[in-house]
C-alpha cells in the first residue's frame, strides 16, 4: 500500500503509516512513521529494525535493513497479501500482531530466510517460502501440524502450541534444532507419525521437547505399517516401516482436508486409540502433580519461597489464566538463585539474583497479593516486555514458575540502582547537568520507542529509572495494574506527585501523560528531592501528603518550580512539559530532538 493513503480524507486519527524515504515524506535512506495528514512523527535512518503501534505499511522497497520486526501492529497485517517487502530482506518478524491466517498467496521476500511469527493466533502452519531455513511459530493455536515438507529447515521451534498431533512432517539431515511443546505443559503430543528419514533426522539432533513423553501404541502402530522407535532417551514414535505407505505430501492449507485414501482411516484410528492411551496417561499426570503438591515445594533455593502447595479452591481460581505467551520465555526455575531483596512495593519484591551465574534482577509477587488477577497483571507485564527490544529499556530475559502463584520475572540487572537513591546520595554539585543529560536523554529515547508502539508508560518517576556503571541509563517497571491510592499512600510515597491532572481525573489520557511526569522527573534532577518535597501546609506548616498535593494538581493551583543553575533550554522544555493542556505539551519525538542538539553543541 502506498502512502498515498494518508492524504486522502476521512483517515483514522490514529493512522500510522510506516515507509521508506520516498515521495518526499521523509529523507532518502530514512524510515518514517507518518500520521494521517503525512507528517512524520518519527524519522530515523533505515537502520532501525523494530517497529510497533503501526496501523499500515507503506513501500518498503527502498529498506536497506536485512531485518524487519514488527510488533503490537494487530492493525497493520490485515490483508498481508498487498504488502510490498525489501527484495533484500533477510529476516522478518511479525510477533504479537494477532496474525490468526497467513494467505497462500503471501508474496514473501525473495532472500527471506529466517521467519518469527511467535505469539500470534495461528491455527495453522503457513506455507512458507523454500528460501526460509529457520522458522518459529512458538506460542499460537495450533493443534495439529501435519503432511507438509519443512526438509530446507535447520530450525523449528514451536514451543507453546497446543499440538496433539505431528503426522508426516518431513525433515532433513539439515535440521539442527527442534523446539516443541504444548501450551499447557500438561498434556503431551498424542499422535507423532514419521518417516525414516525424519525419524533419523531428528534422532540425530536430540529435542528440548519439554513435555513429553510420547507413548505409541505398538498394535496401532503396526496397522499403519509402522514401527514404534524409540526417541529422545525414554520417548516413543510410529515410524513408517515403508516410505511408499506415507500419506501424500500436500500445501498446508489444504492438509486439514487432503491426504492419501489409502492411510487416513488408519491415522485416525492411530489418533483415537493415542488419545484413550493419552487420557489414562493424563490421569496418571494429575495425579502425580496432586500428590506431589501435598507433598509440599518451594520454587527457588534461595532466601525469598513461595509455597507451591496448592488446595482444590486455589487451583480453580487459576484456570482461567493463560500462559501460552510464556512458554517460550520460560526460564528453569533451578537455575536461578535468589540471593537479597532489593526493593519492595505494595504488590511485590524485586531481589538481585543469579541466572546461571549471572547477576539479574527477579520481580515477585508478595505471598498476600497472589490471586488470579495480580498473577494476571504480572503475567501481562511480562508479556508486554517481552516485545520490547531497546538499549533504553531494561531487558527481559525470562520467566519462572512452578505453578501460577509463584511466577516470577528476571529482568536484566542494573548495578547502580534506581535513580530516585542515586539523586538522594548525591548533591547536586556532584551530579553535575553535563552528567544529567546523557541520562535524560536516553529516558527521553525509551519514551520515544513507546509511543511509536503507541504503549503509555504511566508511571514514570526516579523510582522507575535504572543506572549502571556501563549500560547507562534504562527505563524499568511496565506493570499493567497499578496501586490504588490506599495502598501506595502506605508505602511511603505514591506515584500521585508524578501523574498528569487528566489521569488524576481518571479523564481519558494519552501518550502526553507521559510527557507530564517526564516534567517531574525533570524535578528531580534539579532539586534531588521527590516533587513538592519542600511545599507546606499554609496552616500547620507540614509537608503536604499525597491526598492534598493530587486535589491541588487537578485546581490547578499547585506547579514544580524549577531552580536557576538549570540551563534555561532544559528549563523552558520543563515548564512545557507539565503544561495542564496535554495539547500543550511536546512529544517525545520533539524532545529528543532538542536533546540531541544541545548535546552535540556541548561536545
Amino acid at each position: 500500500m502506498g502512502v498515498g493513503f494518508c492524504a486522502s480524507t476521512g483517515n483514522p486519527p490514529d493512522l500510522s503509516i510506516l515507509t521508506v524515504g520516498s515521495g518526499g515524506y521523509c529523507s532518502m535512506g530514512s524510515i518514517c512513521l507518518l500520521n494521517a495528514t503525512c507528517q512524520a512523527t518519527l524519522e530515523e535512518p533505515d537502520t532501525r529494525a523494530q517497529f510497533g503501534g503501526v496501523t499500515q505499511i507503506g513501500d518498503l522497497t527502498n529498506y536497506r535493513n536485512p531485518s524487519l520486526r514488527i510488533r503490537n501492529s494487530p492493525k497493520v497485517l490485515n490483508d498481508l497479501t498487498k504488502l510490498k517487502w525489501p527484495a533484500g530482506l533477510v529476516t522478518l518478524e511479525l510477533s504479537y500482531d494477532e496474525l490468526s491466517l497467513i494467505p497462500a498467496e503471501m508474496a514473501w521476500p525473495s532472500a527471506l530466510s529466517t521467519l518469527n511469527l511467535m505469539v500470534n493466533k495461528l491455527t495453522a502452519l503457513p506455507v512458507i517460502p523454500p528460501t526460509v531455513t529457520s522458522l518459529d511459530v512458538q506460542s499460537n493455536s495450533m493443534q495439529s501440524i501435519a503432511n507438509v515438507d519443512l526438509s530446507q529447515l535447520v530450525s523449528f521451534k514451536t514451543n507453546g502450541n497446543p499440538i496433539t498431533s505431528f503426522v508426516n512432517v518431513t525433515f532433513s539431515s539439515k535440521l539442527k534444532t527442534f523446539d516443541c511443546g504444548t501450551s499447557t505443559g500438561t498434556v503431551a503430543i498424542q499422535n507423532f507419525v514419521v518417516t525414516p528419514a525424519t525419524y533419523a533426522a531428528l534422532s540425530s539432533i536430540g529435542s528440548s521437547c519439554s513435555v513429553l513423553p510420547i507413548a505409541t501404541d505398538a498394535a496401532l502402530c503396526a496397522k499403519a505399517n509402522g514401527v514404534v522407535k524409540t526417541i529422545w532417551t525414554n520417548n516413543t514414535i510410529c515410524v513408517y516401516a515403508d516410505p511408499t505407505t506415507a500419506p501424500t505430501t500436500v500445501s498446508p492449507d489444504t492438509a486439514a482436508t487432503t491426504s492419501s485414501s489409502s492411510s487416513t482411516g488408519v491415522i485416525v484410528g492411530v489418533v483415537v486409540a493415542v488419545v484413550v492411551v493419552a487420557a489414562a496417561l493424563l490421569g496418571f499426570c494429575v495425579y502425580r502433580r496432586k500428590q506431589r503438591a501435598k507433598e509440599g515445594s518451594t520454587t527457588d533455593n534461595g532466601p525469598y519461597t513461595q509455597q507451591s502447595t496448592l488446595n482444590p479452591t486455589t487451583e480453580t481460581q487459576y484456570q482461567s489464566l493463560d500462559l501460552t505467551a510464556l512458554a517460550v520465555h520460560r526460564l528453569d526455575p533451578h537455575d536461578i538463585l535468589l540471593k537479597s531483596k532489593i526493593a519492595a512495593g505494595a504488590f511485590g519484591e524485586v531481589w538481585r539474583a543469579e541466572y546461571k551465574k549471572e547477576l539479574v534482577a527477579v520481580k515477585v509477587l508478595l505471598p498476600t497479593r497472589t490471586s488470579a488477577t495480580d498473577v494476571q497483571a504480572l503475567i501481562d507485564e511480562i508479556k508486554l516486555m517481552a516485545s520490547f527490544d531497546s538499549p533504553h529499556i531494561v531487558a527481559l530475559i525470562g520467566a519462572t514458575w512452578t505453578t501460577p502463584a509463584s511466577m516470577k520475572c528476571v529482568l536484566e540487572y542494573m548495578d547502580m540502582g534506581d535513580l530516585r537513591d542515586y539523586l538522594a546520595t548525591h548533591k547536586p554539585a556532584d551530579f553535575s547537568w553535563a552528567a544529567k543529560l546523557p541520562c535524560l536523554h536516553s529516558i527521553v529515547r525509551a519514551l520515544v520507542y513507546l509511543h511509536s508502539m503507541q504503549i503509555i508508560h504511566r508511571d514514570l518517576k526516579s523510582r522507575n529509572v535504572l543506572l549502571d556503571s556501563v549500560k547507562g541509563t534504562k527505563l524499568t517497571d511496565f506493570g499493567v495494574a497499578r496501586e490504588d491510592t490506599h495502598e501506595t499512600m502506605t508505602v511511603g510515597v505514591g506515584t500521585y506527585r508524578w501523574m498528569a491532572p487528566e489521569i488524576l481525573q481518571f479523564n481519558h489520557y494519552t501518550v502526553a501523560a507521559d510527557i507530564f511526569s517526564f516534567g517531574m522527573l525533570l524535578s528531580e534532577f534539579d532539586s534531588h528531592q521527590i516533587p513538592y518535597a519542600n511545599t507546606l501546609n499554609e496552616k500547620n506548616g507540614k509537608p503536604l501528603v499525597d491526598t492534598a498535593i493530587m486535589g491541588m494538581v487537578i485546581a490547578g493551583t499547585l506547579k514544580p518550580t524549577f531552580s536557576a543553575t538549570m540551563p534555561e533550554w532544559l528549563r523552558d522544555i520543563a515548564t512545557n512539559c507539565v503544561a495542564a493542556d496535554p495539547a500543550g505539551r511536546p512529544t517525545a519525538y520533539k524532545l529528543a530532538y532538542i536533546f540531541r542538539e544541545h548535546i552535540q553543541e556541548s561536545v
